[in-house]
């Protein structure tokens, strides 16, 4: 798995600060650990939902190829319908990738399907995510907005984020799926953009 790590770290570029300097990985980390706090909680990467949408843990989910990953999103869905569920929940991991997120990360960072979804892939597909919020090209994301640290590309950056995470805040402060399928955002606007602004 780490082999493979060392292969797709070139999947995504790094953002670049207005002087020009490449951001690490490493630099990922507050941010990293907002997001994981506010979706995931507890069980961090471990963290998937199980038949009765109720937030659960799977210890194996680590060790998982993507395919089998994505093989139990489909699973959960199926059997939280079969249960009544009204609003199923593919949410899986650290970073709760929904099951059409997941798939498209997966595509733009050519993720072969043998790879593990250890903590280390799931916080790359994060920094992808990150840099990446509407789909690769299209702007709004973390790299985007640390070449133009304005007020206003600051708030485009917050909205799109927060259309990825409902645990994130929109810019007005409120979550973007408060109120949908018991989503509410749980971080303070004012904290998110405190880390933001130190990046």
């Amino acid at each position: 798995a780490e082999s493979l790590g060392r292969t797709f770290l070139g999947a995504f570029p790094p953002p670049r600060t207005g002087a020009g300097i490449a951001m690490q990985q490493s630099n990922y980390t507050d941010i990293l650990n907002l997001i994981g706090r506010g979706e995931a909680g507890r069980h961090g990467y471990t963290t998937v939902f199980d038949s009765r949408r109720q937030e659960a843990q799977n210890p194996g989910l680590t060790t998982m190829t993507l395919d089998e990953v994505r093989q139990l999103q489909q699973t959960t869905i199926e059997e939280q319908r079969t249960g009544g569920v009204p609003l199923p929940s593919s949410a899986i991991g650290r970073y709760q990738f929904l099951r059409p997120t997941f798939d498209r990360v997966r595509r733009e960072m050519q993720l072969p399907g043998n790879t593990q979804f250890t903590p280390d892939v799931q916080d790359r597909m994060a920094i992808h995510l990150l840099n990446n919020p509407r789909g690769m090209g299209q702007g709004g994301g973390l790299q985007e907005y640390l070449q133009n640290p304005t007020p206003e590309a600051r708030a485009r950056l917050i909205d799109a984020l927060a259309s990825q995470w409902a645990a994130l805040p929109m810019s007005t402060g409120r979550g973007r799926y408060d109120g949908i399928a018991g989503n509410r955002s749980n971080i303070p606007l004012h904290e998110l953009t405190a880390l933001i602004d130190r990046l």
